[in-house]
């Protein structure tokens, strides 16, 4: 200490000096490579302004009461709030855009949100003292039929959540999902007392409900997770703990045992290492970490002891990684930014064409450009890397809605996104090769997968928060409904995914198409197009497209056409037999690495299905850690889960990765919209807002995609 100067040496002997003033407030910040940040104040200790190594700052702004309202960045422009007397926000505005206003009842508790695109949101609370559920949030709304409701028992704790989605054109119908929760009561062991006893899962069509039951050792920690119908299929079953609480041997599905070591001393994990019932292995990956945290390499044991190095520079900013013989190099400028990365480009530009300090523009490797983004308000619409150009188009609060690659030799895929009243993503349709798939997020513990004739429900069984299982239930659906030519035969002349002649349709005068063809628009496909095409009743007369016979043209048709089957047999028909729909079931089990990415898919004796690998930024390579030419980053997903990186969504039609708040391009290692948030104020690369976790990817992660925090083997 001299004063109001405080020196801070780390392990490593790199000093950041802190200087304040009188009141304690921190005036500057200075760290090492010549990074700083400044602060300034006004009489009431509010923060006024924020600069950093290159000038840029964050402006604040109060009304006399002390309520921020506006805060200016060059990143994202200037955002405004308004306030009620009580100092609740009422409306919000970015770069002079109406984002939202909202409204409070008497206790100060939201009601509604109307956005500024007119779409409202509601928000009950039970007024009724005489329910468990009195003062609670009860229910919530959205303007596109998205709902949730809440039940809770005597002790207020929620013991049902009730999910309505709405459906999405071209797929199955979505509806209501319930979850229940039951808790071990007051009468049981201290160690149960009061912890999660069951957890029961939304209905799948006719299939029995999933049951999950829990149980736990005598400190309280989980020691048993199990389907609750049948109590030998296990899916978790904790063996040992250190002294610190943590998983040292667990076993998971039939006899597959992982053995976690961890640093006695620090708590850092140094070794994963998993074995499958018959003694085969499936992982043996092996850390080493630096004074400070970094990770220094990692090993995989089962590849002859492949050593992959890390280095950094003084702000713990990835410097170079060395793998087989092979060096990938990085470069940073003071405030964060990526100005090269070997196996890209070697000179990233930023704030071209009216764009933020932080958002790269152009990448260029040599004398020839290899990228080129667009920017508006922070956020990128248009991202092209040697020569795959996406779209990408954004809602009012910053949430990518669709991400569409329009060149390239995958022009044509895209993926849409649904959120919720919480800008929660509930839904995506994906188009990948032709191939259209809705994901369906039930909440954090279920999905639902279509895609042709198939549905897959998809359970997620967690522990500590991470998936350690999914169930898997597919629906495949065969056949038609109806004897649509009156042959008593159901055969393909019946099935409606046989484009026919659109010439052939009701040639006897019975009301139904002998072909059943529904390329109402003749362009040799059956898609959404046609069902516009029905929704329109272009060019059609009523027994034309009167699908099921009830001599009304309505919505009735419209679901026939939407799900591709039509409605009964015509007057005389025979019948048939009717679709047919098989049933088959899986449990896959998850297995990661220090940062939670999906290393290893295996089925529940521990045999290896699936692997899968990324480097230092998160960018799909094989899954023996090398990255070779006939390597496609958008085909090389699993059949089993679309988490990966970090246990992130995916996003493989355009080679992004879904973080939830905000998407991640592994390959430039950018994030491809702005932070809101300053999540770590006292560090200077924190201020940078498109950077991914301070540049220090083997060490950190993002679980939300707004605040870094340390990985899962560094806590």
């Amino acid at each position: 200490y001299e004063g109001l100067v405080r020196r801070v040496t780390d392990a490593e002997n790199r000093i950041t000096t802190v200087t304040t003033n009188r009141a304690g407030d921190t005036l500057r910040i200075d760290q090492p490579e010549g990074a700083f940040v400044r602060f300034e104040y006004n009489a009431a200790g509010q923060t006024l302004k924020s600069v950093d190594a290159q000038n840029n700052a964050v402006d604040y702004i109060y009304d006399e009461r002390g309520f921020l309202m506006q805060e200016s960045d060059a990143s994202i422009g200037t955002t405004e709030y308004r306030y009620m007397p009580t100092g609740d926000v009422i409306e919000k505005k970015k770069n002079g855009v109406l984002i939202a206003h909202y409204f409070y009842d008497e206790l100060g508790r939201a009601t509604k949100r109307r956005d500024g695109e007119g779409n409202i949101t509601t928000f009950t609370h039970d007024m009724n003292a005489a329910n468990n559920s009195y003062g609670k949030l009860v229910s919530l709304t959205g303007a596109d039929g998205y709902a949730k409701q809440f039940g809770f028992d005597t002790l207020g704790r929620p013991i049902s959540t009730t999910i309505s989605l709405p459906s999405a054109p071209g797929f199955p119908a979505a509806g209501d999902f319930v979850y229940e929760t039951e808790y071990y009561g007051t009468s049981d062991a201290a160690n149960r007392k009061g912890k999660v006893k069951r957890k029961l899962y939304p209905q799948v069509a006719s299939q029995p409900r999933f049951e999950l039951a829990y149980d736990y050792d005598g400190t309280g920690n989980l020691a048993q997770v199990y389907n609750a119908e049948n109590t030998t299929e296990r899916y978790y079953r904790l063996t040992d703990v250190d002294a610190s609480g943590r998983a040292t041997i667990a076993n998971v599905g039939d006899g597959i045992t992982k053995v976690s070591d961890f640093d006695r001393a620090t708590g850092r994990l140094l070794g994963i290492y998993t074995y499958g019932g018959a003694g085969n292995d499936i992982q043996s990956l092996s850390y080493d970490w630096s004074k400070t945290g970094a990770l220094l390499y990692r090993e995989d044991g089962l590849q002859s002891d492949l050593r992959e190095e890390f280095y950094y520079d003084d702000l713990n900013r990835l410097d170079y990684s060395t793998l087989d013989g092979n060096t990938t190099d990085y470069d940073y400028d003071v405030i964060g930014n990526l100005k090269l990365k070997s196996n890209l480009g070697d000179n990233y530009r930023y704030g071209e064409n009216g764009a933020g300090p932080h958002a790269v523009t152009s990448i260029r490797n040599g004398n020839t450009q290899v990228a080129s983004f667009d920017y508006d308000n922070g956020n990128m619409t248009r991202r092209s890397i040697n020569g795959d150009t996406d779209a990408i188009d954004w809602n009012l609060y910053d949430y990518p809605v669709s991400v569409t690659r329009q060149s390239g030799a995958l022009a044509g895929n895209r993926s849409v996104f649904s959120y919720s009243p919480s800008h929660k993503r509930y839904r995506q349709v994906s188009t990948k090769g032709g191939v259209d798939t809705e994901i369906l997020h039930i909440g954090s513990s279920m999905a639902r997968e279509t895609s042709g004739d198939q549905q897959v429900y998809k359970h997620f069984i967690k522990v500590g928060g991470q998936t350690i299982a999914i169930r898997a239930v597919a629906l495949t659906t065969a056949g038609d409904m109806s004897d649509h030519d009156n042959d008593g035969v159901l055969d393909t002349l019946d099935n409606c995914s046989t484009v026919g002649n659109p010439s052939q349709r009701d040639t006897d005068g019975d009301g139904y198409g002998n072909r059943c063809d529904p390329d109402f628009n003749n362009d040799g496909m059956v898609n959404f197009i046609d069902m516009f095409e029905m929704k329109g009743v272009f060019f059609m007369d009523d027994e034309e497209i009167d699908l099921n016979g009830d001599n009304t043209v309505n919505f009735l048709d419209l679901q026939i056409l939407q799900g591709f089957m039509f409605g009964a047999p015509g007057p005389g028909a025979s019948g048939g037999t009717g679709p047919t729909t098989s049933v088959t079931e899986n449990t896959r089990y998850l297995h990661h690495d220090h940062l939670g990415s999906v290393d290893a898919i295996t089925d529940a004796e521990g045999n290896v299905l699936e692997q899968q690998s990324f480097d230092a930024f998160g960018a799909k390579r094989n899954a023996d850690w090398r990255v070779d030419s006939g390597f496609d980053l958008l085909t090389a997903g699993t059949e089993t889960t679309r988490d990966g990186f970090t246990s992130h969504d995916q996003i493989d039609a355009v080679g992004l990765v879904h973080m939830g708040g905000r998407m991640y391009d592994p390959i430039t290692a950018r994030f491809v919209s702005a932070d809101p948030n300053i999540p770590h104020a006292g560090d200077s690369q924190s201020y940078n807002r498109m950077s991914y976790v301070e540049n220090s990817p083997m060490s950190r992660v993002d679980p939300s995609g707004f605040v870094s925090t340390g990985s899962i083997g560094n806590q």
